[in-house]
């Protein structure tokens, strides 16, 4: 276990644990944070687990509610409820619990705030709108995903360029589903709902999303 991030202030052990400690989050993640964000392991979630559930929840609690007003803060605490979450709870109806939290506070910035993130950072402040099975968040991801992919200096590297490539293509299917079903089906059997005929045909070859 990386004990060195159990820290009295948990906003940078939050975002040191998901970013890197003192990586570049304006170039490419590497493949240790890649592994975390999009290919975790069993032994991967419990050590999540084993960090942050307690963070997750004095979050849900409002014990956190002073990050609300503070830019790492407001980062830290998406990555919480709309990630770290997922990770806690995986395969679980609460994995789903957390969102209303994350969107909230995503919906609650304009363009030029996300904007001043690093581009890493600013591509985890889109997925909230990007989980919510609501068809105008689904549009305003792909808006931002757009805003996102447009605004990565011509200088930049092409591995960053790529990683915000990718944002749009996963924007885009996301609507997709949510445009064809008006929800996730892959959420059904954690959620308690029935799965309709063309669900159930969809999710025979459907991705997960990682639940």
């Amino acid at each position: 276990m990386q004990s060195s991030l159990v820290s009295p202030d948990r906003i940078p052990a939050i975002l040191s644990f998901w970013f890197g400690e003192g990586e570049d989050r304006n170039k490419a993640p590497k493949p240790a944070q890649f592994k975390i964000w999009f290919m975790c392991k069993p032994e991967d979630d419990a050590q999540i687990r084993e960090l942050f559930a307690e963070d997750l929840q004095k979050l849900a609690r409002g014990e956190y509610d002073s990050w609300k007003s503070d830019k790492a803060g407001k980062l830290a605490a998406v990555i919480l409820a709309d990630q770290l979450s997922r990770n806690i709870f995986r395969r679980q109806k609460e994995a789903f619990d957390y969102d209303h939290i994350s969107l909230a506070i995503s919906k609650g910035m304009t363009d030029d705030e996300i904007l001043s993130y690093d581009i890493q950072e600013q591509s985890f402040l889109m997925l909230p709108f990007e989980h919510s099975e609501n068809r105008d968040d689904q549009v305003r991801a792909v808006e931002l995903a757009n805003l996102v992919a447009s605004k990565v200096p011509a200088e930049a590297e092409e591995g960053i360029k790529g990683f915000v490539k990718q944002l749009i293509t996963y924007a885009n299917q996301h609507k997709e589903i949510i445009d064809r079903f008006g929800r996730y089906p892959h959420r059904n059997e954690f959620l308690g709902r029935e799965n309709t005929e063309e669900e159930t045909e969809y999710l025979k070859t459907a991705t997960r999303f990682g639940q």
